[in-house]
């Protein structure tokens, strides 16, 4: 399952703690293998349910940004029975 440090929880009262910030990427700082292997994946299991891996701030990376494109941002949610 994908990490999200703003998720607390394991059950359907899960609930951030703590506003999103921006965090900043260096375009030139090396992206270990498993970022790409996720970009090119149709979907990850992330907190809530399945979608596309595409964190924000990768969006302009060289090495990640042509993932970016035609992706529609499509998140489905597990129901707490299915998790």
């Amino acid at each position: 399952m994908m990490h999200d440090e703003l998720m607390v929880g394991h059950t359907r009262a899960n609930f951030h703690i703590w506003p999103a910030g921006e965090r900043k990427v260096d375009p030139a700082g090396e992206l270990h293998e498993t970022i790409i292997d996720r970009l090119k994946m149709p979907t990850v299991r992330n907190f809530t349910g399945f979608g596309p891996y595409r964190p924000k701030v990768l969006s302009e990376h060289p090495k990640a940004k042509g993932y970016y494109g035609n992706v529609t941002n499509q998140q489905t949610t597990i129901s707490p029975a299915h998790s």
